[in-house]
């Protein structure tokens, strides 16, 4: 568990934070089935010393507990019983004295419940059986809602909502499913080794991440934490990787319009199989945990040594033109021209920018606050090759792009190394997505007039 400020709290797997005010927390590793409860009674830490036993609940479930979960708010407690059933609990506190009641017992599965997961925004719960079955439960009316996975070929060890996305991420042995809530499947994936099993899974909540593509973070059986994103098949790109892992088609034997598609794997690792993820509320911060109790922590103050180049950053607070507009319409009117001056013995390049006159500018000029020129918006922008460079990094560590850059040292002072990084930018306008959209119109400079009227331009594109 993590706090806004990057602190943690580890616990064993058998273990959970009393949520929201992380000062107490249940354990359920007893062989006689009971749930003990326990406080903090001073320190900053929860140390053996300093824990106090407050109470011990018995026989919640008929054959033991098997995995339990708090929601975010605190509001109730949910625990799986090894006969497959899913107790949904209150924790009250009247006096000193603490009390667990039992407010709905749901059944559904017909073996033990393997993983839990409950949303404080979408109200549901989800469940993972043995019995290979995904179930999704309300948590307001306490019924069953449906059945999203059914006859996975592995049990599923881990199950998460994702707030931004409204899909559910599941791993299962070989295999991660993303689904929606109503359990249509989105995406899936294969590995192939054992080694390479899927252990956990979690969203990536930060909208800067989520906007265009979900961010799913995985873990696995040996000790590998990888990044993937949810994007359109079409965009899927071949990579090295990809013959560790491959996308699994439909129910109906078709392949999904959508596909997961790896990002980075993160260069440490760990040695055991990863059982735990989680982050700091804004995203910025990474724990991962693994079977013999090692965490490590990814991220932070000191988390990328990357300097961003001047031109991004004096730009980088501002709304990004959409990025329809730039496939559509700037990239079809802009060249690169050499530069008329040197500095510093190096040559500059102009961008000549052009938007064409939409033919709705009326409706464009009586909706917008700025007042652009009815004639065409044009603009010059100088660049030199290492900021071309600059740009190519910058939209590799964004998705990265198809566009090729030329080498320096094929790169002169003539007409055609303009035709040269022309090609290169007009490419990388194209096909650019909603993230890269910023970076770009930082590059090129977008002014203020066509910033507030990107958003009517999208209709002419």
């Amino acid at each position: 568990h993590t706090y806004g400020d990057g602190k943690m709290i580890v616990l064993h797997r058998e273990k959970a934070m009393c949520l929201p005010n992380l000062s107490e927390y249940i354990s359920w590793e007893y062989p006689d089935g009971s749930l003990h409860h326990f406080a903090k009674t001073s320190g900053s830490a929860l140390q053996r010393e300093v824990e106090k036993r407050v109470a011990v609940y018995e026989r919640l479930h008929n054959g033991g507990i098997t995995c339990a979960q708090f929601a975010e708010d605190g509001s109730v407690f949910v625990t799986g019983g090894q006969e497959g059933d899913v107790c949904v609990w209150r924790l009250e506190k009247e006096g000193k004295n603490r009390h667990i009641y039992l407010q709905q017992r749901l059944c559904a599965h017909t073996c033990a419940v393997s993983c839990l997961a409950v949303s404080d925004q979408h109200k549901v719960i989800v469940s993972g059986s043995e019995d290979g079955s995904v179930i999704l439960w309300d948590i307001h009316r306490l019924r069953f809602m449906r059945e999203i996975r059914s006859k996975l070929p592995h049990t599923p060890s881990s199950v998460a909502v994702s707030d931004t996305a409204s899909s559910v991420v599941i791993c299962a042995g070989s295999e991660m499913w993303v689904l929606t809530m109503n359990g249509v499947p989105r995406a899936g994936i294969c590995v192939e080794n054992d080694p390479d099993y899927f252990s956990c899974a979690k969203p990536v909540r930060a909208p800067e991440w989520a906007s265009e593509y979900p961010v799913f973070v995985s873990g696995h059986c040996n000790g590998l934490v990888r990044f993937w994103r949810l994007i359109p098949r079409k965009l899927l790109k071949p990579k090295g990787t990809a013959s560790i892992w491959k996308p699994i088609a439909d129910t109906e034997g078709s392949p999904m319009n959508m596909t997961l598609d790896l990002l980075f794997e993160c260069a440490r690792s760990h040695h055991d199989a990863v059982t735990c993820i989680n982050m700091t509320p804004d995203c910025q911060v990474m724990f991962t945990g693994d079977a013999s109790g090692s965490v490590i922590k990814w991220g932070g103050a000191k988390r990328s040594s990357h300097q961003y180049p001047k031109w991004a950053v004096e730009r980088k607070d501002r709304h990004p033109v959409d990025e329809r507009i730039l496939r559509s319409i700037f990239a079809q009117y802009i060249r690169v021209e050499m530069g008329e001056d040197i500095v510093n013995g190096t040559a500059t390049f102009i961008l000549a920018c052009r938007i064409p006159k939409p033919t709705n500018l009326d409706r464009v000029l009586a909706a917008s606050e700025a007042k652009p020129s009815p004639s065409d918006i044009t603009w010059d922008t100088r660049r030199t090759y290492s900021q071309f460079a600059e740009l190519h990094q910058e939209l590799e560590r964004h998705g990265g792009v198809d566009a090729v850059l030329p080498q320096r040292k094929n790169v002169g002072s003539d007409e055609k190394s303009g035709s040269q990084l022309a090609e290169f930018l007009v490419k990388c306008l194209q096909e650019c997505t909603a993230r890269q959209s910023a970076i770009l119109s930082s590059f090129v400079q977008v002014p203020d007039e066509l910033q507030e009227i990107s958003d009517f331009l999208v209709d002419e594109s």
